[in-house]
């Protein structure tokens, strides 16, 4: 890691780090532009520049161009969630049907690309006939997911199972029960338990993602403390046949913490997970087993995820998602591994849904 990156990673942890030690230095990192600069666009990168921008502008320090040019996009950012979340609020009130933000983060304020919410399947059609009359269309639906859009909203995407690799990871029908208020950004908004957002999210964080954010590692901490450990909700994960993945989630979290907080080693965020990681999570699954169809869509997803991350590095990212040979495997392997792996931003980067993601955002 270069001597810019290195100073950016503590920049950006002692800025929004709710549980940092050290004191910023703001004055100088808005005077020094390029530090300034690598800090703002690491804060970006792991959903962190609301947070990142709103502690400098408390100091009443005089940001450059650039950077309040961030912020306005943040903000008008915020404005969306917070009228996205209205709509969701009015149409859970005109059906009666109730329905949970999933995925949150409630250590740091921050503005999420997309907003992620669980509909139990009764009441769902109805909950989704009320957004459609609010302005909502479904621009992509399989048995995974549906997506949501809307002008001057941000997109919503509705699970009713929380589902990779062939199999529920929490018992869907206790999630709503465990429902309590949240709040993000001066809007409230039901949202998930402790314990039952710790499952949530370490089964979306292993297999859901490639890599962990920074904001989602704050969130886990936080998670930690709040329930006093995974201990607590280990046996849960046990009786769903994934008790030993969640002590390899678990350990892999510890060593960051180990290595942020106890070592003070800069760490690469997002931090990837590594083929090697997931595979390991995978065998570690009680049966069922994949079978070699699966398996091998599996491996093949991994692997692009490393090719397009390789790419992306090189600058050779539009060439790699441009190959029609490539783009042909990818789809054609699709739509078993959006079934096996939720939503997952991998293998099926250039089929339709992930086409469509970029259309609307085109830093994604």
């Amino acid at each position: 890691m270069s001597h810019t990156a290195t100073d950016a990673f503590w920049h950006v942890l002692s800025l929004t780090d709710p549980h940092a030690q050290d004191v910023p230095d703001i004055r100088g990192l808005a005077r020094n532009g390029r530090h300034l600069r690598a800090s703002l666009d690491l804060a970006s990168a792991n959903g962190l520049a609301y947070a990142f921008l709103e502690r400098l502008t408390a100091t009443d320090v005089p940001l450059p161009a650039e950077a309040r040019r961030r912020r306005e996009e943040e903000a008008r950012a915020a404005a969306r969630f917070r009228a996205t979340v209205s709509a969701l609020n009015d149409a859970s009130r005109a059906t009666g049907v109730g329905y949970a933000v999933i995925k949150a983060c409630a250590a740091v304020e921050h503005v999420p690309r997309d907003i992620d919410i669980f509909l139990a399947g009764e009441g769902r059609e109805a909950f989704l006939a009320d957004l459609e009359r609010r302005g909502f269309r479904s621009a992509y639906r399989d048995e995974a997911e549906i997506a949501l859009a809307a002008d001057g909203f941000l997109r919503t995407d509705v699970y009713s199972r929380i589902h990779y690799l062939g199999r529920d990871f929490v018992n869907g029908g206790s999630l709503l029960g465990s429902a309590c208020p949240g709040l993000n950004l001066g809007a409230k908004f039901p949202t998930l338990g402790d314990e039952a957002a710790y499952l949530v999210n370490s089964a979306h964080g292993i297999f859901g993602h490639a890599a962990m954010s920074l904001l989602d590692f704050f969130s886990f901490n936080d998670l930690d403390r709040r329930i006093g450990g995974s201990s607590r909700v280990r046996g849960i994960a046990v009786e769903l046949g994934w008790g030993q993945v969640l002590d390899r989630w678990t350990g892999r979290l510890d060593a960051l913490r180990d290595a942020v907080y106890g070592k003070r080693i800069p760490v690469t965020f997002p931090a990837r997970h590594g083929r090697m990681f997931v595979l390991d999570c995978v065998a570690a699954l009680d049966a069922p087993r994949l079978d070699p169809r699966d398996a091998a869509a599996l491996r093949l997803s991994l692997v692009w995820d490393d090719l397009l991350f390789a790419s992306e590095r090189t600058g050779l990212d539009g060439v790699v998602r441009g190959s029609r040979t490539l783009a042909g495997i990818a789809n054609a392997a699709g739509h078993r591994l959006r079934m096996m792996r939720g939503d997952r931003k991998g293998l099926y980067a250039d089929t339709d849904k992930r086409r469509w993601e970029r259309s609307q955002n085109p830093m994604r």
